[in-house]
């Protein structure tokens, strides 16, 4: 009996944390596709506010952001809240850094890119 009731709680507890993950790749498909659709300063300014999540610096700025930015920080609280690790946010980082290049590399002249490329390595 005290057998069952153990295997019982430790399916149960495997149950939740499967569900948090999937919940949290839910959330972070949905970051993705809000960057999907930014414009180049927006980029900037949603890694801005992923920085901060990430150092844990997460206070109200007084930045005018725009409604994409503010949907995206929604969802990227939501996806910290989700994974105490950090695990996805920093993947939500690693794809928003990714968009930021490769947006930059189709707007920017060759010399240009290359000074803001340069720009956004130094201050990882």
């Amino acid at each position: 009996m005290l057998g069952s009731n153990l295997n019982a709680a430790t399916a149960k507890q495997e149950e939740r944390q499967i569900d948090e993950k999937k919940s949290a790749v839910r959330i972070l498909a949905n970051c993705m596709r809000i960057v999907a659709t930014m414009r180049l300063e927006e980029l900037l300014d949603a890694l801005e506010f992923t920085e901060a999540v990430l150092s844990g610096k997460t206070g109200d700025t007084d930045k005018k952001v725009s409604t994409n930015v503010q949907e995206y920080e929604t969802e990227l609280c939501e996806l910290n809240n989700c994974s105490p690790d950090k695990y996805f946010v920093s993947i939500a980082r690693r794809y928003l850094t990714t968009v930021i290049i490769e947006k930059n590399k189709k707007t920017a002249d060759i010399e240009e890119g290359k000074r803001l490329y340069r720009e956004l390595m130094d201050e990882e």
